[in-house]
């Protein structure tokens, strides 16, 4: 299992980085088309901020997690011994997984109620709101399965049913 969440996230974090490049390539040639011909692209401002930004940040949600890699203060955090950390961090994702399960659930369903609703966004290019809400649904589900699986590993380590890894603790949620 974590095997596959580990590719699937790997797999959503190139995403996210091709969705960087194209934000930037966009944002450039529309710069570029806007001041040095006068013609900038009316539909870049929607494409990115519905889409791009959405995916951007979603898609790399649980890979950021995974490798602790997200914004933490840990000052006392790393004065713990192994075992600690592990009931820190376990606590950590028994608090988070209740939060964006319920936030993975509300954006499928918002997902699924706008495409049934045939919700678009009005402007010179009718974009469609439920891909906006189905990035997030996808970025939250993987999030809701890694802090699962985090939550298991980092229980077995506090109760001492599973050896604390030997390297470097410092990251709460490495596994």
């Amino acid at each position: 299992m974590r095997r596959v969440l580990t590719v699937f996230e790997a797999i959503c974090v190139r995403i996210a980085g091709l969705v960087l490049a194209a934000i930037m390539l966009i944002v450039v040639l529309d710069v570029v088309l806007r001041y040095a011909f006068n013609a900038p692209l009316p539909w870049s401002y929607g494409l990115i901020s519905i889409y791009l930004t959405a995916a951007l940040f979603y898609l790399a949600l649980s890979y950021t997690f995974a490798r602790g890699h997200h914004v933490a203060v840990d000052i006392v955090y790393q004065r713990f011994p192994p075992r600690g950390r592990s009931l820190a961090a376990a606590a950590g994702a028994l608090v988070a997984l209740p939060v964006f399960a319920t936030i993975s659930c509300l954006a499928w369903q918002a997902a699924w109620e706008k495409w049934r609703a045939g919700d678009v966004i009005a402007g010179i290019i009718p974009w469609p709101t439920w891909g906006a809400s189905l990035l997030v649904a996808v970025g939250t589900g993987v999030l809701v399965l890694r802090l699962a699986v985090s939550l298991v590993h980092h229980s077995l380590v506090a109760v001492g049913a599973m050896a604390p890894p030997a390297a470097d603790c410092a990251a709460p949620h490495a596994e």
